[in-house]
């Protein structure tokens, strides 16, 4: 399969029974238990949550191959409760004084699945940026949605890696920490990330968001889609 932008989509997930919803559950699952071992698949099944948070306060994306209509790669985001209950607070506590009077959200669960990206031949690098950007910007819109401004995230160095070289500006902080893996809290804010999206990756944006960007993909929230 040619690697190019139009070979995705991006579908958005906010109902708990929905297809999408479930598939975006299994591919986290299958991903962290299965692919990269970061946790056990025993008592970890239920098809409609990964986790607790999974429950009432977050909202998932997900990267469909068009051809295939499989999902192979997903991201969330959660909303954080009036005591801040999201993982980032609770491994870096003190990040809380930070964002006081600062709406945010916690990005999380991004991941895509090397077995199925090897099955469809999606293993080339302008493919894994396609599907990266369209799962930073989807996660973005969605976060907007909310009235954030900012987002706070748990990651390994190797996404902390990937996201750099994409010129996403995050700031660490604290130590790291262990939570599926070694980890370490980072936060940035949305318009300084999209404007250094856009600025490093001006021609590859332009033609997944149809020179919209991320207001294009706001548009369709109605519709329980996003289309790259």
């Amino acid at each position: 399969m040619p690697s190019n932008s139009m070979h995705f989509q991006v579908l958005r997930a906010t109902n708990r029974t929905s297809d999408i919803w479930r598939k975006s559950v299994h591919l986290q699952r299958q991903v962290y238990c299965r692919e990269r071992g970061f946790e056990s698949l025993t008592g970890n099944e239920n098809p409609e949550r990964f986790d607790r948070y999974d429950v009432h306060q977050s909202k998932r994306v997900a990267v469909v191959a068009k051809n295939e209509n499989r999902v192979i790669a997903t991201a969330r985001i959660i909303s954080p409760t009036y005591s801040n209950d999201v993982p980032a607070m609770k491994l870096q506590p003190s990040l809380a004084n930070k964002f006081r009077g600062i709406r945010y959200v916690e990005s999380s669960g991004f991941c895509s699945s090397k077995e199925i990206k090897q099955s469809l031949g999606l293993t080339d690098p302008e493919s894994g940026k396609c599907i990266m950007l369209l799962l930073i910007a989807a996660s973005i819109a969605l976060g907007q949605e909310t009235g954030a401004t900012h987002a706070v995230m748990v990651i390994e160095q190797t996404l902390f890696r990937i996201l750099k070289r994409l010129g996403i500006p995050l700031t660490p902080f604290g130590d790291p920490v262990e939570y599926h893996g070694t980890r370490r809290v980072y936060y940035g804010a949305f318009s300084k990330i999209l404007s250094s999206l856009k600025r490093k990756n001006a021609k590859l944006w332009e033609e997944l968001t149809h020179g919209h960007a991320v207001s294009y993909l706001l548009e369709q929230k109605q519709n329980e889609r996003y289309v790259a």
